[in-house]
C-alpha cells in the first residue's frame, strides 16, 4: 500500500488510501489513526461479505488480519513523514 497519503492541512492530519477508497481526518495523529481504523475495518467487511462472500464469523478473523496489516503500513507512513511512532492501537 505504497498509496497511503497523509498530509497536515490547516490544523488537521487528513488521510487518503485509494485503494480502499478512504478519505479521513482527525486534528491528531491519534485521532486520525481512530478514524482510519473505523474506516478500514467498515471497507475490507464490506469487500469480504459483498466480493468475497465469506461469511461474517470467519470474515472478522480476516479482517482484523488485513486491519493490523493496514495500521501498520499506516504507522510507517507516520513516522516516515512526521518522525513520530504511534505505538498505541486506535
Amino acid at each position: 500500500m505504497d498509496d497511503i497519503r497523509i498530509w497536515k492541512e490547516d490544523g488537521w492530519y487528513i488521510a487518503n488510501i485509494p485503494a480502499l477508497g478512504i478519505s479521513d481526518q482527525g486534528r491528531t495523529l491519534r485521532e486520525l489513526k481512530k478514524e482510519l481504523k473505523e474506516a478500514v475495518e467498515l471497507s475490507i467487511e464490506s469487500i469480504l461479505e459483498d466480493e468475497m462472500k465469506v461469511k461474517l464469523a470467519k470474515s472478522k478473523e480476516v479482517r482484523d488480519l488485513l486491519v493490523v496489516s493496514v495500521l501498520n503500513r499506516i504507522d510507517g507512513v507516520i513516522a516516515k513523514k512526521f518522525g513520530k511512532a504511534i505505538l498505541a492501537r486506535a
